[in-house]
């Protein structure tokens, strides 16, 4: 599909100027950016500069000792640090390795009853008279089957 355009467009469109970074690519953009960030960067630094050169005499002793006193505590702690380090090398090199004790084993857990019971069957042994008697029974059904015919 074409799309036709008139005149008067095309011109107008033409008369408007292109994006200011539309020639640039991406490298030279960043590269503007951090120019940016830098010079924003400097001039902070100068103003500052400046702002602490105007500092009367008994603020800089009082900065002298606040940096004297950071030192002085810095020198405290590494020298704490040596301090304990040398204790630990010593205490370790001296000091004797007692035998480990024994272990006991672990009591182990008592097992938890289950509730349930088997049932068991036991079959008895006949008798000779349990038999005849169930002969007896048996001899009776098939009288009343008989009968019943």
């Amino acid at each position: 599909m074409t799309e036709f355009v008139s005149e008067s467009d095309a011109q107008i469109w033409e008369s408007k100027p292109a994006h200011p970074n539309q020639d640039k690519n991406t490298y030279d953009i960043l590269q503007e950016n951090a120019q940016k960030k830098e010079e924003e960067e400097n001039q902070r630094r100068k103003t500052q500069f400046q702002a602490n050169r105007v500092v009367g005499e008994d603020d800089l002793e009082f900065y002298w000792k606040a940096e004297a006193d950071e030192k002085e505590k810095r020198q405290q702690h590494k020298q704490e640090i040596q301090d304990f380090l040398k204790e630990r090398e010593t205490a370790t090199t001296t000091t004797e390795v007692e035998p480990a004790a024994i272990i006991a084993p672990k009591p182990q857990k008592k097992r938890k009853k289950s509730s349930f019971v088997p049932t068991v069957i036991v079959k008895k042994k006949k008798t000779e008279d349990q038999g005849k008697e169930e002969e007896k029974e048996q001899e009776k059904e098939k009288e009343k089957e008989e009968k019943g015919k």
